[in-house]
């Protein structure tokens, strides 16, 4: 998965830390869809940018492709590769099955108001996101509080495998999202979410959850649908 290939880059030595540079900034640039599903990337220019010779890069851009974020063309090169509308919804059916299971685990130990804290700025951070115009800062707030989540549970390998499907997903999600409007009840739905982990309320919490991801799926993917969108 992701994350753990992203973790090996850590291995000590210089040509570590050089690759984990470019495929930091590689994959920062494709979630936040700076590098948009399609364009090409040159690994000279890249190179160039961060100060780096070419092997780092080259060898960032290979992970990269394992995890599925580009795609290499015959005779035409490296780009950030589209995902479809079918792999957005398996994606999400995946993210959703974890996320349930990481609010179950969370409930069954009724977490401490400090593991709380990030839940709770993060929903506070969304209500302040309201009134800017521009949709991708509340984006980003409700994804801190869907990460969250997943830390939550604690559960190591849930919140691995769940971080790296929402990174793989999350350039898609940000293009998908500013194709409808904010929902007006997410904030509310995540404020009750946390209170039931709180008070250890299991099956409540996990109905809860299971019905706002289903929404939220419906709601998405619809909406790239109705813009006559096959892949993002």
């Amino acid at each position: 998965m992701a994350q753990s290939l992203a973790k090996s880059l850590a291995a000590p030595g210089r040509t570590g830390s050089l690759v984990k540079k470019a495929y930091d900034w590689l994959k920062g640039e494709i979630m936040s869809d700076r590098l948009a599903a399609g364009q090409t990337i040159d690994d000279r220019e890249v190179a160039v940018l961060l100060g780096l010779s070419r092997t780092p890069v080259r060898e960032a851009i290979q992970i990269l492709r394992v995890e599925g974020f580009v795609e290499v063309i015959p005779r035409k090169g490296t780009r950030v590769a589209h995902i479809t509308l079918d792999d957005l919804r398996e994606i999400y059916q995946a993210i959703t099955a974890l996320e349930v299971e990481a609010v179950v685990l969370a409930a069954s130990r009724k977490p401490d108001e400090a593991e709380l804290a990030p839940l709770r700025q993060a929903v506070a951070d969304m209500v302040k996101s309201r009134p800017i115009a521009d949709p991708t800062v509340w984006i980003k707030c409700d994804e801190r509080f869907h990460r969250g989540l997943l830390t939550l549970s604690g559960n190591r390998r849930i919140e691995q495998v769940g971080l790296g499907f929402r990174d793989y997903a999350q350039r898609a999600h940000l293009v998908a999202s500013r194709l409808r409007p904010i929902p007006r009840a997410s904030e509310q739905a995540h404020a009750e979410l946390i209170e039931l982990i709180a008070c250890g309320e299991v099956e409540e919490a996990r109905r809860r959850h299971a019905e706002q991801r289903r929404s939220g799926e419906i709601g998405l993917i619809g909406a790239v649908e109705r813009a006559g969108i096959r892949a993002l």
